[in-house]
């Protein structure tokens, strides 16, 4: 009877991050492991839904040519820079922009375009 709640114990243990999806970090392709190996330690303390969203992230990562990686690295580099006031007003402004209706979204998107586009007019000031 010991040996049966002993092996129920493993194989609960075992099977329970599966049966909750979790995912192990020695079940992640070499590819994943690679590219997602600053959160190895906190792997198994992250939630279902964060493992799926840094897998999603890791996905897309392999997918960028080299000079979309290293655009994005550098705007991680100018993110980590930023003090943290300017880092709240910047998240702040991006859950505003996130809540406004999609029309509206548009009609930004074509005014920061044009914006855009007369400052490279003027011999490339301001812009992207």
């Amino acid at each position: 009877m010991k040996w049966r709640a002993a092996w129920l114990a493993v194989a609960v243990a075992v099977c329970a991050p599966a049966a909750s999806g979790q995912i192990r970090w020695n079940e992640l392709a070499p590819g994943e492991r690679q590219v997602l190996g600053g959160a190895q330690q906190r792997w198994d303390q992250l939630s279902p839904d964060q493992q799926q969203r840094l897998r999603q992230g890791a996905q897309r990562w392999r997918q960028l040519s080299p000079e979309q990686r290293e655009k994005a690295r550098e705007g991680l580099s100018r993110w980590q820079d930023l003090p943290p006031e300017q880092r709240e007003r910047v998240k702040q402004q991006k859950d505003w922009y996130r809540s406004l209706p999609d029309d509206r979204k548009q009609q930004l998107r074509e005014h920061w375009q044009g914006a855009t586009q007369g400052r490279k007019g003027e011999g490339g000031k301001g812009g992207r």
